[in-house]
């Protein structure tokens, strides 16, 4: 276990053992979630995709760091697959069905497996290599080609493109130059934060001062592209030494403390508000308690109308509305590249022509998805906001207090944009256990709403282009130039694209942003639901015989310092608190 994962997890025990000391109910320290923290903290995997071109030289790179040859460098684009390296004493295969389910394979029938690449998600080989088990809980994935066949490369992309914690890049020295699928890669990897180091392969192959001018033009490509500024590596055939000094670079604490600390920080929140709440619910009168339960009960209930009223009445609007915004941005890039898919159409190549449509949609829905999911969660954190203000507005502020709903609805905001899924997918593998409880509602994130519209919108494309390309190879004799084929491209070709996309996507637009909505209504609901929960066992106690109210009072508001205490030195790293 890493150095974070550990202190994560003793701040998670200590937390929850000064909560133990107060006795509260089970309803309530079931709201804070320590169970799922905790299993999500010690099983989250650091995934680093290899990406590059089929011919880069990824899997001689590997290889080289592995210090044997794994994998194979002689695989064609048509049976390349996601490979995941993983450190295991008893060497293996795992090969990952569309289902998620694994089927074994002894490590001597690699080829066998990749032969039947197109029937599997990705695979994990297990290797008792040293390397591997040095870098652990990094996990090194040699990814399919940028120019491997669009069905296998799109699956590889959904899969990692929440998996991918940072990304390796590689670019030959043959290419010399950054290709439009490369700066599409790139462009994906940026908008969603992750982050990547980039090296230029084979250049034993160039002279020195060749391999100095293409690293110049390279890193001007990768300003002009994607505005920031890279170091490129040059490595040979030998490139394992340079991979080794990279990985070694990469703090994993430094990436669990990116992904977690955030999260932990809105769990500090909902704990220390529940405990404050209860002080103040220990001063009040019954009458004074059960005035508050019953507003917070209304709310809960107004909160729960508002929800079914957004899903009812907002769906339908947003969905139309956001869908055309896919549609047409899906129009856009495929226009502005037209000239790139004419040159491909008279390449004679109908599958780097299909490759290069498939590249062009999954960037323009990556790119305006990420816009749909921030603009639309804001606007439905900022109606469920106002709509417990105007409860709020008659009532006592320390009931629901402004400030408080704020701090939620930025919460609120956090989830729905979160970019890992740890938590959510621990919260998925738990649900329909008989020992969690009031499970909560699946936490879902940015990554995951943009995984469930992309995945469909590019099927669509898979099963929709061979027709529509089928259109520009016809009579080919005649359409020979370039004009007449990027005219019908523009005038056949994209409009058919944006008629499968949009008469197909409405149902799946809707469930995401029903599910976004859903979501969000939860968060709130939840707050309140551990504000009620905590006058609820303040009053319960008030109403016990010989209950010391001081005692009780000093005795929360010790575990609320300890608590502090231990936040503001692990998760707000405060000096000296």
């Amino acid at each position: 276990m890493l150095s974070m994962q550990a202190k994560y997890c003793d701040y998670l025990e200590k937390v929850e053992n000064e909560l133990k000391i107060l006795d509260l109910h089970s309803e309530t320290t079931q709201s804070f979630k320590f169970d799922e923290f905790k299993e999500a903290i010690i099983n989250k995997e650091l995934t680093i995709p290899v990406v590059g071109a089929f011919s880069a030289g990824k899997s001689s790179f590997i290889n080289s760091f592995l210090g044997k040859d794994y994998l194979s460098v002689n695989i064609t684009p048509e049976t390349a697959i996601a490979t995941e390296l993983r450190y295991s004493a008893d060497e293996k295969i795992e090969a990952i069905a569309s289902s998620g389910s694994p089927t074994t394979y002894e490590i001597t029938e690699m080829a066998s497996v990749i032969s039947k690449s197109e029937q599997f998600k990705f695979i994990r080989l297990y290797l008792n290599n040293a390397n591997l088990k040095s870098i652990a809980p990094l996990i090194l994935v040699d990814m399919p080609g940028l120019n491997s066949p669009m069905d296998l490369h799109n699956r590889a992309i959904i899969e990692y493109i929440e998996k991918g914690v940072y990304y390796l890049v590689l670019t030959s020295i043959e290419e010399g130059t950054l290709t439009r699928s490369m700066v599409r890669q790139l462009l994906d990897i940026k908008e969603f934060g992750k982050d990547f180091s980039f090296f230029l392969s084979k250049t034993n192959l160039r002279s020195e001062k060749e391999v100095e001018e293409i690293k110049q033009n390279l890193l001007e490509q990768i300003n002009d592209y994607l505005e920031m500024s890279k170091e490129i590596v040059s490595i040979d055939d030998n490139g394992g030494d340079n991979l080794r000094k990279l990985l070694d670079k990469i703090d994993p604490d430094e990436l669990i403390e990116n992904i977690f600390a955030n999260p932990l920080k809105d769990q500090f929140f909902t704990i220390s508000d529940s405990i404050n709440t209860a002080i103040s619910s220990f001063s009040k009168t019954k009458n004074e308690n059960e005035e508050s339960l019953q507003i917070l009960e209304s709310s809960l209930n107004n909160l729960i109308d508002e929800k079914k009223r957004l899903i009812q009445e907002t769906t339908d609007q947003y969905t139309n509305i956001n869908v055309d915004l896919i549609v047409e941005k899906i129009g856009r890039k495929l226009l502005d590249n037209a000239d790139e898919l004419a040159n491909k159409a008279l390449s004679s190549d109908q599958d780097e022509l299909k490759n290069t449509i498939s590249e062009i949609v999954r960037h323009a829905v990556i790119y305006e998805m990420k816009k749909i999911v921030d603009n639309f969660s804001d606007e439905i954190v900022n109606k469920f906001a106002i709509k417990i203000k105007e409860i709020n507005s008659e009532t006592s502020d320390f009931i629901i207090p402004d400030l408080w709903v704020d701090k939620i609805a930025d919460s609120a905001k956090k989830i729905a944009n979160y970019t890992d899924s740890s938590i959510k997918k621990i919260i998925e593998d738990r649900k329909g256990r008989s020992d969690t409880g009031n499970m909560y509602k699946t936490i879902t994130t940015a990554l995951s709403i943009l995984s469930n519209v992309l995945n469909p919108v590019l099927e669509l494309v898979i099963v929709f282009l061979p027709n529509v390309i089928n259109m520009l190879f016809k009579n080919s004799n005649e359409q020979r130039q370039k004009e007449a084929v990027k005219s019908k491209i523009m005038t056949e070709v994209i409009p058919g694209i944006k008629s499968n996309v949009r008469n197909n996507i409405p149902p799946v637009m809707k469930e995401q942003l029903t599910s976004i909505i859903d979501n969000i209504g939860s968060r709130f609901e939840e707050a309140i639901t551990v504000r009620k929960e905590a006058v609820a066992e303040a009053q319960k106690k008030l109403e016990k015989e010989n209950t010391d109210i001081n005692a009780q009072i000093s005795n929360y508001k010790n575990a609320l310092s300890n608590i502090n205490t231990l936040a503001n030195n692990l998760i707000f790293k405060i000096e000296g608190a």
